[in-house]
């Protein structure tokens, strides 16, 4: 049974639908593999998802009755292809020494307001044997009025039954909307509106699409199909398009272009305006810049992404981004150096982009400068102050290892006021898990000296929708086998045997 429960994790843990089980078995029958004759229908893999999934569940419960227990909760809502609302909700918390990201469960709000969304949390803590008043440290959520909301937000309702609980606005989200307003009324969003154009132009054309890996094979180019440029992971999928456009495809689309401009077609005239927009100098310019600044971008979004990464690390992150991008107002990044050289040495009154002859225009190497400096400057904008003014956030970055002093005598009085601070804050907390808050200055002056004994040998630490309209237990099923992966034991084919045992003797009892 062992290997039946191992296909259809395998099944599940890939995405694949249940009806590709009883393929998998077919072909490890065909492999040799005694796998006997029962069993292998779909029905049989989603019973088994169910047991595995519910060993992973034991096992979350379990944690959560180890004393001292404290978490974060994060929660996310969307609408499956059925059209019914789904929390997404997941707990965040220590284990074995690192930060780990597990899904509580998924809850069906009766209502889309916030009373309807807290409601739905609280029964799905219920449901898990959860008491977020004895572990609850803070919550993160989108910033939706219906979450953030002052007097009824969901976040609002969690603190008044948890006063210590620290309300965050999740921070990748909160990095795609202050770019969304940065970049907004800039030539970066006739960037974006062309890269939809040619995104649309090839994947809706078979055979214009045929006609580019032509002209691509010609020039002894590798061509790829254009990226599109919008998608759930906002910044990242951008800087995919506009890498795949300026890096790769630059010159063939170019040359497909001019290629078909003299086409008597209905799209000529739509062909010729991206002509003209591909090969002017504002264009190559701007998406050279563009392209700078997506690459340092791209990579604070995915660190903000990652499961592992502790709160107390997040303004270290954007400060060191935020200095990437003050250097650029001062020297151009790696993809708009070539470029700006290339424009400020002609003197011909154009140049060559990738092999492609750039129109010039009235603009000047002095007012480029300028506008890129205004860019970067509405890039560093206001809506990450909140993690430098929040006080207890601030006394939190004492646990970033950037932080440490490198020097011993800095070190002795290093944290101790805001450990303090944070002693305070969640000190109802601490006493209700039976920490003894007087002893926690002894135990911070021990851990460093510690670390100087060690000679400040730190240990570097990883920094690091999909939504089926299924049945919600199932999904839950799903996803809990997805994260983390699980090792398939006798202990999840025992609680499926003992399920079967039941089922047959009550129906042999039945039997006269």
């Amino acid at each position: 049974m062992c290997k039946l429960f191992d296909i259809a994790y395998t099944a599940a843990y890939t995405e694949q639908p249940f009806s590709l089980y009883k393929t998998l078995v077919s072909v490890e029958r065909k492999h040799g593999v005694e796998l006997g004759y029962t069993y292998h229908n779909s029905k049989s893999c989603r019973i088994f998802i169910q047991h595995i999934a519910g060993n992973i569940r034991d096992k979350l419960q379990a944690l959560t009755k180890c004393e001292p227990f404290y978490c974060s909760l994060l929660f996310d809502g969307s609408t499956d292809k059925g059209t019914s609302d789904k929390e997404v909700i997941s707990l965040k918390f220590i284990e074995n020494g690192s930060p780990r990201i597990r899904l509580l469960g998924i809850a069906e709000p009766t209502t889309c307001d916030a009373d309807g969304v807290f409601e739905a949390i609280m029964q799905k803590c219920a449901e898990n044997d959860l008491d977020l008043s004895g572990c609850l440290t803070a919550t993160a959520a989108d910033g939706a009025a219906v979450n953030f909301g002052k007097t009824n937000g969901v976040l609002t309702k969690l603190q008044e039954s948890v006063p210590w609980m620290l309300k965050v606005h999740c921070v990748a989200h909160r990095l795609e909307l202050c770019l969304k307003d940065a970049f907004k009324g800039t030539y970066f969003e006739q960037i974006d509106d062309l890269l939809m154009k040619l995104y649309a132009l090839y994947h809706r054309s078979p055979k214009k699409w045929r006609e580019l890996k032509a002209i691509g094979e010609e020039l002894e180019e590798h061509v790829v199909k254009p990226a599109r440029a919008q998608g759930t992971r906002w910044i990242d999928h951008r800087r995919r398009a506009v890498s795949c456009l300026a890096t790769t495809n630059y010159r063939s689309i170019v040359a497909h272009l001019q290629e078909r401009q003299d086409e008597a077609t209905s799209e000529r005239e739509k062909i010729r305006a991206m002509l003209r927009q591909l090969t002017s100098l504002k264009f190559v310019l701007n998406m050279a810049l563009y392209q700078d600044l997506l690459s340092d971008l791209a990579e604070l979004s995915l660190n903000f992404q990652g499961d592992q990464l502790p709160l107390s690390c997040v303004r270290s992150r954007i400060l060191a981004a935020q200095a990437a991008l003050r250097k650029q107002t001062q020297k151009p990044g790696p993809y708009l150096r070539p470029v700006l050289a290339s424009f400020t040495t002609t003197t011909t009154g154009g140049f060559q982009y990738n092999g492609v002859n750039i129109r010039n225009s009235n603009i000047t190497a002095e007012a480029f400068c300028r506008h890129r400096k205004d860019i970067v400057d509405k890039i560093i904008g206001k809506r990450f102050s909140t993690f430098s003014t929040d006080p207890v956030l601030l006394a939190a970055e004492m646990f970033d290892p950037v932080n440490f002093p490198k020097e011993e005598r800095l070190l002795e009085e290093f944290g101790e006021e805001e450990l303090h601070h944070l002693c305070k804050h969640f000190e109802p907390l601490l006493t209700k898990n039976g920490c003894s808050v007087t002893e926690i200055d002894r135990e911070w002056f021990r851990a460093k000296a510690d670390i100087v004994e060690r000679q400040f040998s730190i240990m570097k630490r990883m920094q690091g929708d999909w939504r089926l309209s299924l049945h919600t237990s199932t999904i839950e099923d799903l996803l809990l086998i997805k994260f983390p992966k699980p090792r398939i034991c006798d202990k999840m084919v025992g609680s499926w045997h003992q399920q079967e045992e039941a089922k047959y003797s009550s129906i042999w009892s039945k039997e006269p």
